[in-house]
């Protein structure tokens, strides 16, 4: 192994009060790779999607590969549903159809790559579109896509957060610059980006 610890993706059942660790063994159908973001299903909360990674530390370095998964509140068993990976979404699908996933990786190379960018799914992860490679995201004040969204941390900030009066709204948070979404995460634009 690479001495690294395992990363876990904790569940709880009773507000908080006690804790497990629902990434379950890899060999008997839990998740492979180490979770990365997780989002309940709005109209089924007791399922949950979740991405891993795999390969080198997602934190210093673009050199990975991982997926997207579904599981439950009870943890333990997932399926693979995409290997798509990064800061993960979950929102309202259609009345009474099955959520939307959306997928936001931006730790690899900036737009061109095949994974980059902005990945959806409409019918709760059984098939899936590119939505964005991330060309015409705002840059900021720097110039720079692969800059303002990844090379300026030292990790992705898995802080998306829905807009509770508006599906489509998404903010993000990240240790520099605030971003904010009016297409569910397929382009963002700048709240507040500061030169320091």
């Amino acid at each position: 192994g690479s001495g690294q610890p395992r990363r876990a993706l904790y569940v709880s059942a009773d507000s908080g009060a006690t804790w497990t660790d629902a990434h379950g063994d890899s060999l008997s159908g839990g998740m492979i790779g180490n979770p990365w973001d997780a989002a309940y299903d709005p109209g089924m909360p007791d399922t949950i999607y979740a991405t891993s990674v795999l390969g080198s530390n997602p934190d210093v370095t673009s050199a990975w590969f991982g997926g997207t998964w579904r599981g439950s509140q009870a943890g333990g068993t997932w399926a693979l549903l995409s290997n798509h990976t990064g800061a993960i979404l979950a929102r309202p699908g259609s009345p009474e159809g099955p959520a939307t996933i959306t997928t936001v990786d931006v730790r690899r190379d900036g737009p061109g790559c095949a994974e980059c960018g902005s990945f959806v799914s409409t019918d709760a992860g059984a098939s899936w579109s590119r939505a964005s490679d991330m060309t015409g995201w705002d840059t900021g004040w720097n110039g720079s896509i692969a800059w303002s969204y990844n090379s300026a941390t030292t990790g992705v900030s898995n802080t998306l957060g829905r807009d509770l009066s508006d599906p489509l709204t998404v903010y993000w948070v990240t240790p520099q610059f605030a971003w904010m979404s009016e297409d569910a995460g397929t382009s963002f634009y700048r709240l507040f980006t500061d030169e320091i």
